[in-house]
């Protein structure tokens, strides 16, 4: 049914029956019963006989379609992670002179902030784990914070 607008300015509508026109009729009818996402069309593709090429390129495309999924998920839930994250309260403390410079700072021990965050982490679908590797003398860590639908990101220190 048609809406047409009962008072022009009032946000009200009130539904009419559309004038029923005569058509002939179609020979080739299309029903759309599912969305039309990748996994759908190499399903279709698949019925209907596709080649291998074509079944790749759906397949390329279906792993894009995925991961563009997965990296919406992860900053979803590293958007309800920030929401929620606490302040964490800065115990340690650094003091040193090196070349006659003094450097001094307070900061967060590693173990009150994995403490802290971690319910806030499991909240948003997200979860971290740390690499090391050394490389001529030098030590990185890296923390990667993974989220339950597959996305990552890293962040590392040398």
């Amino acid at each position: 049914m048609a809406k047409n607008k009962t008072n022009p300015g009032s946000g009200l509508y009130r539904a009419t029956k559309p004038n029923k026109l005569k058509t002939q009729p179609t020979t080739q009818e299309v029903t759309v019963t599912q969305s039309a996402n990748p996994a759908n069309l190499i399903q279709l593709a698949i019925e209907k006989g596709a080649d291998i090429e074509k079944l790749e390129k759906l397949m390329a495309l279906y792993e894009r379609f995925q991961a563009g999924e997965a990296k919406k998920a992860f900053f979803d839930g590293l958007a309800r992670f920030q929401q929620v994250c606490p302040e964490i309260e800065k115990r340690g403390r650094v003091d040193y002179t090196h070349n006659g410079r003094r450097t001094a700072f307070n900061h967060a021990l590693l173990s009150d902030i994995v403490r802290e965050i971690k319910p806030a982490l499991l909240a948003g679908g997200l979860t971290y784990r740390w690499e090391q590797k050394e490389d001529n003398g030098v030590l990185s860590v890296t923390c990667i914070i993974t989220h339950t639908d597959g996305h990552s990101e890293t962040t590392s220190v040398s």
